[in-house]
């Protein structure tokens, strides 16, 4: 996968730039942890992506599987997140 990719948005195509990929075996999921390109904010974005040539497709991520995402980000990232 390429540090950038383009997202679709309704009237707009967003220039975004991979921070990190990671897999949990508990979840069986495959996240990509990334941020926009000129976003009023510094955001950082995490979804379920499936690995491979081309990003077909990001899923959100919710409920008890994103607050064990983000503790496993914040220790590994730091203030990054």
């Amino acid at each position: 996968m390429s540090d950038v990719f383009y997202l679709d948005m309704p009237g707009e195509t967003l220039e975004c730039h991979v921070i990190t990929t990671l897999y949990s075996k508990v979840y069986d999921h495959h996240y990509l942890v990334y941020e926009m390109e000129n976003s009023k904010e510094d955001e950082i974005f995490v979804s379920i992506y499936e690995p491979g040539d081309e990003l077909k497709e990001l899923c959100d991520v919710e409920g008890k599987e994103l607050e064990d995402l983000l503790e496993i980000l914040e220790s590994n990232l730091g203030d990054e997140v």
